[in-house]
């Protein structure tokens, strides 16, 4: 995928050693699988939370994949690093900064691999059998609501 190639320096191989205790996230919408390493039991908890409506057990969906990627999330001498497919992609001094970027990159692929369906500036919550759709531009304070409204009872699904 250019799109994607270009950001990533093709000289910026990076390994990381995964803790055997932790197990891959496999997060899946409609045909693109994503599997996603970690190294810390943090990260693995705040990625959880985060893609909960979209994880699939062990890789496995009931649904066909044609397109999958990896990426990892890993915390390494102070320093917060995202790969995909292997390559260095951008690095952060603390998670609050590394999580959304890392989800732009996780998000941007998955839409790009399903163009059949419309993508949509917003933030989605549920709550029980109810769910809601923040819509809005840029600035118009999506965030900031779907942030009070998970402090009132609401399950983050995306922003």
């Amino acid at each position: 995928m250019k799109y994607f190639d270009e950001m990533f320096k093709d000289e910026d191989n990076v390994s990381f050693e995964s803790s055997s205790k932790i197990r891959p996230i496999f997060v899946q919408w409609h045909n693109c699988l994503v599997k996603i390493s970690v190294n810390t039991q943090e990260i693995a908890d705040k990625l959880q939370l985060l893609y909960s409506a979209m994880i699939v057990k062990n890789g496995q969906s009931p649904h066909p994949s044609n397109h999958s990627v990896n990426y990892s999330l890993f915390y390494e001498t102070g320093k917060y690093i995202i790969t995909r497919a292997g390559k260095f992609a951008y690095s952060f001094d603390d998670l609050i900064n590394a999580i959304p970027w890392f989800d732009w990159m996780v998000m941007t692929d998955i839409v790009d691999h399903n163009r059949h369906l419309a993508a949509v500036h917003a933030g989605a919550l549920v709550k029980g059998d109810k769910s809601v759709v923040i819509a809005g531009s840029s600035g118009s304070g999506k965030s900031t609501l779907t942030m009070m409204m998970c402090l009132n009872g609401w399950k983050f699904v995306t922003d």
